[in-house]
């Protein structure tokens, strides 16, 4: 993925002990070792998705029976306040995921429950998977902003997260240890940790430090003397040490008496604070820019990073011109 974590969330939590350790003792501070029990939790973002990776330490991986049969076992809790100007349960998304005993990653909403809002525990748009792996399992998660009640997320926007981790060494039906990461309280938004995106990776400046371009690193120099400076190459695809002219420049073509504009731009353009306007001219000389006509008729993905915009516009005139900015 090429965006990066969320702000630093510190460990402000805290461990409870309910039941059997395995070998028909009480669960105690002892069993909470970090190869008995114990997780990395990764945040990224862009703007169509948050994604979360949990990689958990388990010993001891009591895989939950498929949904509808029973609590989960062994499984992670996750809650996310997407909107902390307000403190109360029915603003959070709530959900437990685990690995049923089919292998497959499954989410557990309590709606019973008025800790969680039905209308942020949708999962039309959100995707999850995982796998049980030595000594643990992973799960993955990609929850749609806009399900979470977020809309064109951008960088500085705060959230607030809070996860809580479970365990169970064995299949009693019990909860023997759990872990809470922001406090002992997991509807209480104003206990979760406050966390804030960071810059997106594909900024400039990250961008431009993945490159050999010595002291020419501005948005104004040309490091690969191609024509085409930083700045653009950043913005359309381009490679700043390497002339690669025919990589990042729009193209066009007529067809059947319509013409046809192509162009890269950034996926997530919106995070990134960047705006693409395409625009059309009959002229050169003093030209406004101010021709409509302008139709976006197809978008696909290039890689992880961009997109094809495909813009088309009759053929109605002896001259027209066409341009795009990105600003």
């Amino acid at each position: 993925m090429l965006w990066p974590d969320l702000g630093v969330l510190p460990n402000i939590g805290s461990i409870s002990f309910n039941g059997n350790d395995g070998s028909g003792n009480a669960t105690t501070a002892a069993d909470a070792t970090e190869a008995d029990i114990s997780a990395v939790f990764s945040f990224k973002w862009d703007a169509t998705n948050l994604y979360i990776l949990a990689e958990i330490t388990d010993d001891v991986f009591i895989k939950p029976f498929p949904s509808g049969s029973g609590f989960p076992d062994d499984h992670i809790l996750l809650v996310i306040d997407p909107d902390t100007t307000t403190d109360g349960p029915g603003t959070i998304f709530l959900s437990e995921f685990f690995i049923n005993s089919s292998d497959v990653v499954e989410a557990f909403s309590r709606m019973d429950q008025a800790i969680s809002d039905p209308a942020l525990n949708t999962f039309n748009n959100h995707t999850f998977l995982g796998s049980e792996v030595a000594g643990g399992y992973v799960i993955e998660l990609a929850l749609n902003w806009v399900d979470l009640g977020v809309t064109s997320p951008v960088a500085t926007d705060l959230i607030g997260v809070s996860m809580l981790l479970v365990d169970n060494d064995i299949d009693d039906g019990g909860r023997d240890i759990i872990m809470v990461s922001a406090n002992t309280s997991i509807v209480t938004p104003s206990q979760f940790h406050q966390a804030t995106h960071a810059g997106p990776f594909n900024s400039f400046a990250n961008f431009i430090s993945r490159f050999d371009v010595g002291i020419l690193n501005q948005p104004s120099d040309d490091a690969d003397f191609d024509g085409l400076t930083n700045d653009y190459e950043w913005k359309f695809g381009g490679n700043p040490s390497v002339s690669d002219v025919a990589a990042s420049l729009p193209t066009e073509e007529e067809s059947g008496g319509t013409f046809v504009f192509k162009y890269n731009r950034h996926l997530g353009a919106a995070a990134l604070r960047l705006a693409y306007t395409v625009e059309a001219d009959s002229t050169l000389i003093s030209p406004t820019w101010a021709l409509g006509g302008l139709t976006e008729t197809d978008v696909t993905a290039i890689n992880d990073v961009f997109e094809e915009v495909t813009v088309e516009t009759p053929i109605d005139m002896d001259e027209k011109f066409i341009r795009v900015r990105a600003e």
